[in-house]
Protein backbone atom coordinates (compact mmCIF):
# COMPACT_ATOMS: atom_id res chain seq x y z
CA UNK A 1 0.00 0.00 0.00
CA UNK A 2 2.82 2.36 -0.84
CA UNK A 3 0.40 4.49 -2.83
CA UNK A 4 -2.09 4.73 0.03
CA UNK A 5 -4.09 7.96 -0.04
CA UNK A 6 -6.00 8.95 3.08
CA UNK A 7 -8.69 11.52 3.69
CA UNK A 8 -8.43 13.19 7.11
CA UNK A 9 -11.65 14.85 8.25
CA UNK A 10 -13.54 16.12 11.27
CA UNK A 11 -16.66 14.30 12.50
CA UNK A 12 -19.23 15.85 14.82
CA UNK A 13 -20.75 14.17 17.89
CA UNK A 14 -23.14 11.29 17.17
CA UNK A 15 -22.53 11.53 13.44
CA UNK A 16 -22.63 8.39 11.26
CA UNK A 17 -18.96 8.94 10.40
CA UNK A 18 -18.06 8.84 14.09
CA UNK A 19 -20.06 5.68 14.72
CA UNK A 20 -18.37 3.99 11.74
CA UNK A 21 -15.15 3.99 13.80
CA UNK A 22 -16.38 1.50 16.41
CA UNK A 23 -15.51 -1.70 14.46
CA UNK A 24 -12.01 -0.36 13.78
CA UNK A 25 -11.52 0.59 17.44
CA UNK A 26 -12.75 -2.86 18.46
CA UNK A 27 -9.84 -4.31 16.46
CA UNK A 28 -7.43 -2.01 18.33
CA UNK A 29 -8.82 -2.32 21.88
CA UNK A 30 -10.44 -5.24 23.66
CA UNK A 31 -12.65 -2.90 25.67
CA UNK A 32 -14.40 -1.76 22.50
CA UNK A 33 -15.45 -5.36 21.78
CA UNK A 34 -17.45 -5.27 25.00
CA UNK A 35 -18.61 -1.71 24.39
CA UNK A 36 -20.09 -2.78 21.07
CA UNK A 37 -22.30 -5.21 22.96
CA UNK A 38 -23.47 -2.46 25.30
CA UNK A 39 -23.48 0.63 23.08
CA UNK A 40 -23.82 -0.88 19.62
CA UNK A 41 -22.00 1.23 17.05
CA UNK A 42 -22.32 4.42 19.08
CA UNK A 43 -18.97 5.93 20.09
CA UNK A 44 -19.18 6.42 23.88
CA UNK A 45 -15.93 8.13 24.89
CA UNK A 46 -15.66 11.21 22.73
CA UNK A 47 -17.41 14.31 21.49
CA UNK A 48 -15.41 15.67 18.56
CA UNK A 49 -13.49 13.25 16.30
CA UNK A 50 -10.84 13.29 13.60
CA UNK A 51 -10.84 10.31 11.28
CA UNK A 52 -8.52 8.93 8.61
CA UNK A 53 -10.31 7.04 5.81
CA UNK A 54 -9.02 5.39 2.66
CA UNK A 55 -10.31 6.19 -0.82
CA UNK A 56 -12.14 2.85 -0.68
CA UNK A 57 -13.97 3.92 2.45
CA UNK A 58 -12.08 1.93 5.11
CA UNK A 59 -11.53 3.61 8.48
CA UNK A 60 -7.76 3.68 9.04
CA UNK A 61 -7.56 5.72 12.23
CA UNK A 62 -9.41 7.82 14.79
CA UNK A 63 -8.72 10.34 17.54
CA UNK A 64 -11.41 11.70 19.85
CA UNK A 65 -11.61 14.97 21.76
CA UNK A 66 -13.49 15.53 25.03
CA UNK A 67 -13.91 19.29 25.55
CA UNK A 68 -14.14 20.42 29.17
CA UNK A 69 -13.57 23.38 31.43
CA UNK A 70 -11.77 23.33 34.78
CA UNK A 71 -10.66 25.72 37.47
CA UNK A 72 -7.01 26.66 37.75
CA UNK A 73 -5.34 28.73 40.47
CA UNK A 74 -7.12 31.86 41.73
CA UNK A 75 -10.42 30.60 40.32
CA UNK A 76 -9.31 31.10 36.71
CA UNK A 77 -11.09 28.83 34.23
CA UNK A 78 -9.08 26.93 31.62
CA UNK A 79 -10.31 24.95 28.62
CA UNK A 80 -9.08 21.38 28.19
CA UNK A 81 -9.42 19.19 25.11
CA UNK A 82 -9.03 15.67 26.48
CA UNK A 83 -7.71 13.15 23.95
CA UNK A 84 -9.28 9.67 23.89
CA UNK A 85 -10.09 6.67 21.70
CA UNK A 86 -6.91 7.01 19.64
CA UNK A 87 -6.45 4.03 17.34
CA UNK A 88 -5.00 3.01 13.97
CA UNK A 89 -6.06 -0.20 12.28
CA UNK A 90 -3.21 -2.78 12.17
CA UNK A 91 -3.31 -2.75 8.35
CA UNK A 92 -2.32 0.93 8.30
CA UNK A 93 0.18 1.33 11.14
CA UNK A 94 3.68 2.85 10.94
CA UNK A 95 2.59 5.40 8.35
CA UNK A 96 2.39 8.44 10.64
CA UNK A 97 -1.42 8.30 10.80
CA UNK A 98 -1.65 8.67 14.59
CA UNK A 99 0.75 11.63 14.46
CA UNK A 100 -1.33 13.37 11.80
CA UNK A 101 -4.57 12.73 13.67
CA UNK A 102 -3.07 14.14 16.89
CA UNK A 103 -1.85 17.20 15.00
CA UNK A 104 -5.34 17.72 13.61
CA UNK A 105 -6.74 17.51 17.15
CA UNK A 106 -4.15 20.02 18.40
CA UNK A 107 -4.98 22.41 15.55
CA UNK A 108 -8.69 22.12 16.35
CA UNK A 109 -7.93 22.91 20.01
CA UNK A 110 -5.94 26.00 19.04
CA UNK A 111 -8.63 27.23 16.65
CA UNK A 112 -11.24 26.83 19.39
CA UNK A 113 -9.09 28.61 22.01
CA UNK A 114 -8.38 25.65 24.25
CA UNK A 115 -5.40 25.77 26.62
CA UNK A 116 -4.31 22.17 27.21
CA UNK A 117 -4.70 18.73 25.62
CA UNK A 118 -4.48 16.07 28.37
CA UNK A 119 -4.55 12.30 27.84
CA UNK A 120 -3.89 9.00 29.60
CA UNK A 121 -1.80 6.34 27.92
CA UNK A 122 0.56 3.44 28.43
CA UNK A 123 2.26 4.22 25.09
CA UNK A 124 4.25 7.28 26.03
CA UNK A 125 6.61 7.21 23.05
CA UNK A 126 3.79 7.65 20.55
CA UNK A 127 2.65 10.88 22.16
CA UNK A 128 6.08 12.19 23.11
CA UNK A 129 6.81 12.31 19.38
CA UNK A 130 3.69 14.46 19.00
CA UNK A 131 4.61 16.99 21.68
CA UNK A 132 2.98 15.51 24.79
CA UNK A 133 4.93 15.38 28.07
CA UNK A 134 4.49 13.23 31.17
CA UNK A 135 2.59 14.89 33.99
CA UNK A 136 2.69 13.79 37.62
CA UNK A 137 -0.84 14.23 38.90
CA UNK A 138 -0.86 16.50 41.95
CA UNK A 139 -2.70 14.25 44.34
CA UNK A 140 -3.01 12.71 47.78
CA UNK A 141 -3.92 9.05 48.23
CA UNK A 142 -5.46 8.04 51.57
CA UNK A 143 -6.52 4.70 53.01
CA UNK A 144 -9.48 4.10 55.29
CA UNK A 145 -8.38 1.99 58.29
CA UNK A 146 -12.01 1.52 59.30
CA UNK A 147 -13.19 0.07 55.98
CA UNK A 148 -15.30 -3.07 56.38
CA UNK A 149 -17.79 -3.33 53.54
CA UNK A 150 -18.81 -1.63 50.36
CA UNK A 151 -21.88 0.50 50.06
CA UNK A 152 -23.22 3.15 47.73
CA UNK A 153 -26.05 3.57 45.28
CA UNK A 154 -25.92 3.42 41.46
CA UNK A 155 -26.83 6.71 39.82
CA UNK A 156 -29.82 5.15 38.08
CA UNK A 157 -31.34 4.42 41.51
CA UNK A 158 -31.04 7.97 42.84
CA UNK A 159 -34.18 10.06 43.22
CA UNK A 160 -34.34 13.29 41.24
CA UNK A 161 -34.16 15.26 44.49
CA UNK A 162 -30.95 13.42 45.41
CA UNK A 163 -29.42 14.20 42.03
CA UNK A 164 -30.25 17.87 42.43
CA UNK A 165 -28.79 17.83 45.95
CA UNK A 166 -25.54 16.25 44.73
CA UNK A 167 -25.13 18.78 41.93
CA UNK A 168 -25.80 21.63 44.35
CA UNK A 169 -23.20 20.33 46.83
CA UNK A 170 -20.60 20.05 44.09
CA UNK A 171 -21.26 23.38 42.46
CA UNK A 172 -21.26 25.24 45.78
CA UNK A 173 -18.35 23.27 47.25
CA UNK A 174 -14.68 24.14 47.47
CA UNK A 175 -12.99 25.35 44.28
CA UNK A 176 -9.46 24.04 43.65
CA UNK A 177 -7.21 23.62 40.59
CA UNK A 178 -8.56 20.86 38.37
CA UNK A 179 -12.16 20.90 39.58
CA UNK A 180 -14.22 20.32 36.44
CA UNK A 181 -17.11 22.63 35.61
CA UNK A 182 -19.91 20.20 34.88
CA UNK A 183 -22.68 21.19 32.55
CA UNK A 184 -26.30 20.18 32.93
CA UNK A 185 -26.66 18.17 29.76
CA UNK A 186 -23.53 18.12 27.59
CA UNK A 187 -22.31 14.89 26.03
CA UNK A 188 -19.47 14.01 28.36
CA UNK A 189 -18.74 16.10 31.46
CA UNK A 190 -22.34 16.55 32.50
CA UNK A 191 -24.51 15.58 35.43
CA UNK A 192 -26.68 13.54 33.11
CA UNK A 193 -23.75 11.34 32.14
CA UNK A 194 -22.38 11.18 35.70
CA UNK A 195 -25.63 9.78 37.00
CA UNK A 196 -26.02 7.40 34.05
CA UNK A 197 -22.54 5.88 34.40
CA UNK A 198 -22.42 2.32 35.71
CA UNK A 199 -18.86 2.91 37.03
CA UNK A 200 -19.89 5.18 39.90
CA UNK A 201 -21.54 4.59 43.28
CA UNK A 202 -23.01 7.47 45.25
CA UNK A 203 -23.01 7.76 49.05
CA UNK A 204 -25.55 10.42 50.02
CA UNK A 205 -26.06 11.85 53.51
CA UNK A 206 -28.05 14.71 54.97
CA UNK A 207 -25.26 17.24 54.50
CA UNK A 208 -23.28 15.97 51.52
CA UNK A 209 -22.23 13.09 49.30
CA UNK A 210 -19.22 10.98 48.33
CA UNK A 211 -18.61 9.57 44.86
CA UNK A 212 -16.96 6.13 44.64
CA UNK A 213 -15.05 4.71 41.66
CA UNK A 214 -13.42 1.27 41.99
CA UNK A 215 -13.67 1.42 45.79
CA UNK A 216 -11.97 4.82 45.80
CA UNK A 217 -13.32 8.20 46.88
CA UNK A 218 -13.16 10.25 43.69
CA UNK A 219 -14.80 13.30 45.25
CA UNK A 220 -16.66 14.31 48.40
CA UNK A 221 -18.55 17.55 48.91
CA UNK A 222 -20.81 18.92 51.60
CA UNK A 223 -20.75 20.06 55.19
CA UNK A 224 -20.62 18.09 58.40
CA UNK A 225 -18.97 14.70 58.88
CA UNK A 226 -17.05 13.99 55.66
CA UNK A 227 -15.65 10.74 57.04
CA UNK A 228 -19.15 9.37 57.65
CA UNK A 229 -19.95 9.79 53.96
CA UNK A 230 -16.83 7.79 53.05
CA UNK A 231 -16.94 5.08 55.72
CA UNK A 232 -17.78 2.30 53.24
CA UNK A 233 -15.04 3.23 50.77
CA UNK A 234 -11.55 1.75 50.95
CA UNK A 235 -9.32 4.61 49.79
CA UNK A 236 -9.39 8.19 48.48
CA UNK A 237 -7.61 9.87 45.56
CA UNK A 238 -8.00 13.62 45.98
CA UNK A 239 -6.42 16.97 45.22
CA UNK A 240 -4.03 18.20 47.95
CA UNK A 241 -5.98 21.46 47.79
CA UNK A 242 -9.27 19.70 48.57
CA UNK A 243 -10.32 20.45 52.19
CA UNK A 244 -11.74 16.92 52.36
CA UNK A 245 -8.14 15.61 52.62
CA UNK A 246 -7.57 17.21 56.00
CA UNK A 247 -11.05 16.25 57.20
CA UNK A 248 -10.36 12.58 56.41
CA UNK A 249 -6.91 12.75 58.04
CA UNK A 250 -8.45 14.25 61.16
CA UNK A 251 -10.82 11.27 61.34
CA UNK A 252 -7.95 8.75 61.15
CA UNK A 253 -7.47 8.08 57.43
CA UNK A 254 -3.81 7.36 56.56
CA UNK A 255 -1.85 9.16 53.85
CA UNK A 256 -0.11 6.57 51.66
CA UNK A 257 1.03 8.57 48.61
CA UNK A 258 1.56 12.17 47.50
CA UNK A 259 1.91 13.40 43.89
CA UNK A 260 1.50 9.84 42.68
CA UNK A 261 0.06 8.71 39.35
CA UNK A 262 -1.50 5.83 41.29
CA UNK A 263 -1.28 3.27 38.46
CA UNK A 264 -3.54 0.89 40.35
CA UNK A 265 -6.32 3.42 39.82
CA UNK A 266 -5.41 4.34 36.24
CA UNK A 267 -4.83 0.74 35.13
CA UNK A 268 -1.17 1.39 34.40
CA UNK A 269 -1.71 4.50 32.31
CA UNK A 270 0.25 7.74 32.65
CA UNK A 271 -1.10 11.27 32.52
CA UNK A 272 0.38 13.38 29.71
CA UNK A 273 -0.28 16.96 28.60
CA UNK A 274 0.38 19.14 25.58
CA UNK A 275 -0.19 22.87 25.80
CA UNK A 276 -1.75 24.77 22.95
CA UNK A 277 0.64 27.08 21.13
CA UNK A 278 1.56 30.07 23.28
CA UNK A 279 -0.26 28.79 26.38
CA UNK A 280 1.23 27.87 29.76
CA UNK A 281 0.08 24.88 31.77
CA UNK A 282 -0.82 25.56 35.43
CA UNK A 283 1.38 23.11 37.32
CA UNK A 284 -1.01 22.54 40.23
CA UNK A 285 -3.84 21.00 38.19
CA UNK A 286 -5.44 17.86 39.63
CA UNK A 287 -7.02 15.24 37.38
CA UNK A 288 -9.90 13.58 39.23
CA UNK A 289 -10.94 9.95 38.89
CA UNK A 290 -14.52 11.19 38.55
CA UNK A 291 -13.81 13.15 35.38
CA UNK A 292 -11.68 10.76 33.37
CA UNK A 293 -10.99 11.62 29.75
Amino acid sequence: MSDLVLNYFHAEPYSPEQDDCIPMLAVCFDEFVQLQKVCGNRLPFTEESFIARTQEGRIAGHVGIMPMKAYAGNGKVIKLAGIASVGVHPDFRKRGIAVQLCENAAKWAEEHQYDVLPLYTGLNRVYESCGWKNYTVKSVTLENPFFKEKGGCPGRDLAEAEKAFIADCYENGAVFPGKIIREKDTLFHSWKKMFRSSEFSWHVGENGYALEWENTVAEVFGTGDIAALCKNIKRAFLSPADPAVQALKDSGWREVAVDDNAPEFWHGENAMIRTVAGKEFPEDIFFSLADKF
